[in-house]
């Protein structure tokens, strides 16, 4: 194997904590991470709605049970997130898709979620660690991190044998990591609501269907969340 395929994977290895969704007996404590069940707020808070209508409760996710945290959730605790049942493509967070965090999970208080239309079943969550997890070849960019351009082309036979060896990675839902691509790099096109082209978001975690939920991002696709460079929560919805 060439040496440079090593150095490339040593180089850009990143942690990442992979969400299992069921399959094993629901913990006692309700601050737990759930799919499909949220049970928490502020103290002030209601219940996110979208044109009139109360959201979907998709995921309570407990950051103090995950083994590896990205950087953009350090100071958090807890996170919940709500959609609607057709999730967003091109809205900001608070239309028709809502993401909460919190840095002190003692001050959540106990939320009753309102009726709603929901088909999706819920499942206690509980996390992997991966400690070396790396970019798919839609990731063009981190080649760009070790190689100029002029030594990528030259070497083909050796980005062949890293796409044959790393292959496509599978999605999967996790925080942090690489984003595992369906039709491209995440956040790369130009259409985040209200913002100008080339503003840069950076990827922060992933959410995929989970069938054993009864849940698809538009059927059977992923969702990518990331940070732009405003500081405001974007969202992208790749479909396959």
């Amino acid at each position: 194997m060439d040496p440079r395929i090593e150095q490339l994977k040593r180089a850009l290895a990143r942690p990442a904590s992979m969400i299992e969704v069921g399959g094993f007996r629901p913990p006692e404590d309700p601050k737990t991470s759930w799919f499909g069940r949220v049970l928490w707020a502020g103290k002030d808070e209601t219940w996110p709605e979208s044109d009139g209508k109360p959201l979907w409760p998709i995921i309570q996710l407990n950051l103090g049970e995950a083994p590896f945290v990205p950087d953009r959730l350090q100071r958090f605790r807890f996170l919940t997130l709500f959609a609607n049942d057709d999730p967003p493509f091109d809205k900001a967070n608070g239309d028709g898709w809502c993401l909460r965090l919190y840095e002190d999970d003692n001050a959540l208080v106990p939320v009753s979620p309102p009726e709603t239309d929901s088909t999706i079943r819920a499942f206690p969550i509980r996390f992997h660690l991966d400690t070396a997890a790396l970019p798919d070849w839609e990731n063009f960019v981190a080649w760009q991190q070790l190689f100029s351009f002029e030594e990528i082309r030259s070497f083909d036979a050796v980005v062949g044998e890293y796409y044959d060896m790393i292959g496509d990675l599978p999605l999967g839902s996790k925080l942090g990591g690489w984003p595992s691509s369906i039709q491209h790099l995440p956040f790369e096109r130009a259409w985040l609501v209200g913002h100008e082209p080339k503003l840069q978001v950076e990827y922060v975690f992933q959410l995929d269907c989970e069938p054993k939920a009864n849940w698809g991002w538009a059927g059977d696709g992923c969702a990518y969340f990331g940070i732009d460079e405003r500081g405001d929560w974007q969202v992208e919805i790749q479909m396959t």
